[in-house]
């Protein structure tokens, strides 16, 4: 009997044993290799770019900074990671992360219409992919109509027209819950001034507190090895979206733990579509300029050339 209860403990030992064997072979299995190398790619159509700085070698995630973001395709088809002229191939982590941030406030009511509020919404830059307006406001009772508009240029006439980001009614009363309010983009800006205003109609001017954008951003994971001099590249309106093998394991490079990979400062390699185009169009204007100079040289040269009547 006594040898019976000294075998029992003895197998839970044995068992106990082989389980942690087995736990510890499958936290010790190697992660899986991943390609770090693609095909060589002529970057000199690409406008801007970053350093990436990796600390460890392995899966490195990298998060879209805010001149990415303002500066690449809304799409993010003309990201390319570069390695000495080579690519370095990528999975995006598509837009669905959202980050805020704290633009700076003017009030700009104007003391002779006292029925509009506004305020000038200033944004770090344009072209970001704002997706809300967030606002609270300490007036305990309400009903406003507000809008939010920009001016943008007008490519083909050069004119700067209002264009219509958002429109709600928001109403506040003193047993409400949520005393934020929230206007949804649509569009995303493409300056850096935003402009809300709110319908007081008969009533007292409202205040507003706590502004706070939402913008979307993104994710790219990718393999690396520390030391690599790694360079992203964006801001190029003229390419398509690569296609990498590394898209056949994009869930496996995904599920794995990775090192947060950090973007350096925004280099400018050549003129943006927008520099480009205020270029043309003031070559254009001096063009016509110019050309309005000669034709009155010329008709003051012909008029000096013409034999002048006697006089009577």
């Amino acid at each position: 009997m006594n040898q019976r209860r000294n075998a029992f403990p003895f197998w839970l030992v044995v068992l106990a044993f082989a389980a942690g064997v087995s736990v510890a072979a499958l936290k010790s299995k190697p992660a899986p290799e991943f390609p770090n190398g693609g095909a060589t790619l002529d970057v000199s159509d690409w406008s801007f770019r970053k350093s990436v700085t990796i600390s460890n070698s392995g899966p490195e995630q990298l998060e879209l900074d805010l001149d990415v973001l303002a500066n690449s395709q809304s799409d993010f088809s003309d990201l390319r990671l570069m390695r000495q002229g080579e690519q370095i191939p990528y999975v995006i982590e598509s837009s669905t992360l959202r980050r805020f941030l704290t633009p700076e406030i003017t009030v700009t009511n104007d003391s002779k219409n006292p029925t509009v509020s506004r305020w000038l919404i200033h944004l770090p830059r344009p072209h970001l992919p704002a997706a809300e307006l967030r606002c609270q406001s300490i007036t305990p009772l309400f009903e406003r109509d507000m809008r939010l508009y920009e001016f943008a240029i007008e490519a083909d006439r050069g004119d700067a027209l209002p264009r219509m980001l958002a429109h709600q009614t928001w109403t506040e009363t003193p047993g409400s819950v949520a005393k934020e309010f929230t206007l949804t983009l649509n569009p995303s800006p493409i300056t850096d001034t935003l402009i809300l205003e709110a319908y007081n109609g008969d009533n007292p001017a409202i205040q507003l507190n706590h502004f706070q954008v939402a913008y979307a951003t993104a994710r790219i994971f990718f393999d690396a090895k520390a030391g690599d001099e790694l360079f992203l590249y964006y801001g190029n309106s003229s390419v398509s979206a690569p296609h990498y093998d590394l898209s056949l394991v994009s869930s496996q490079l995904r599920s794995v733990d990775k090192s947060a990979a950090t973007l350096g400062l925004e280099e400018r390699l050549k003129k943006s579509r927008q520099a480009v185009g205020m270029s043309g169009r003031v070559s254009h204007q001096i063009f016509w300029i110019i050309l309005a100079l000669v034709v009155v040289a010329l008709l003051v040269v012909i008029a000096r050339l013409l034999p002048k009547t006697p006089s009577a």
